[in-house]
């Protein structure tokens, strides 16, 4: 099967896959159905605060079934998801997201320290999607938990840019890699 984007491989495995686990994290299963349902909230509450098609949004997650989600979710809208990487120094995340242009932060309360000690030197940074460990007095779980599991889809192809990768840097300053919605569907396919 030849899949137009990442949001419509995500609903057509749910529709194939239903209830079979899709991630297993920490001993507990997420059905391919729930990912779906997970990624349409969390695409509906990312639109609701202003993300849209071709918006850079930068993620700094822990490990766990958060990353894929926003991941999913952003992929659905056409947005470019900038993964940062949580073992980064200050000037690192300040290059980060200063060189990749990112409009929106998802980031985890451990980093929200780090954050607010380089925030005032990213101005692109229009707003910050905090993500907690119980969701208890997280604007933004509460803004996913309220929004709708279904989602109306974007117009997004394989041509769509949906990753901005990072380099390690070794030699200076990490490059960022522009990654296309058909480069992980090739992947996918391998």
């Amino acid at each position: 099967m030849e899949w137009k984007s990442l949001g419509h491989l995500v609903e057509s495995a749910a529709e194939r896959f239903g209830e079979k686990p899709l991630f297993i994290f920490e001993d507990k299963p997420l059905s391919f159905a729930e990912v779906d349902r997970l990624t349409n909230k969390t695409a509906n509450a990312l639109r609701s605060v202003g993300v849209a098609k071709g918006e850079r949004v930068a993620v700094m997650l822990p490990n766990g079934v958060d990353f894929p989600i926003v991941w999913f979710a952003l992929a659905k809208l056409g947005a470019v998801i900038v993964p940062v990487n949580i073992n980064y120094h200050d000037h690192d995340l300040t290059y980060t997201l200063d060189d990749s242009q990112a409009g929106f932060f998802v980031v985890h309360e451990n980093y929200l320290e780090q954050w607010e000690r380089v925030r005032a030197h990213l101005p692109s940074v229009k707003e910050t999607l905090l993500v907690t460990e119980s969701g208890n007095g997280s604007d933004w779980m509460r803004l996913v938990d309220e929004s709708s599991d279904s989602f109306e889809s974007s117009n997004v192809t394989g041509e769509d840019l949906v990753n901005i990768q990072y380099t390690s840097g070794t030699t200076g300053f990490p490059k960022g890699c522009m990654l296309q919605q058909k480069y992980w569907l090739g992947i996918g396919q391998i």
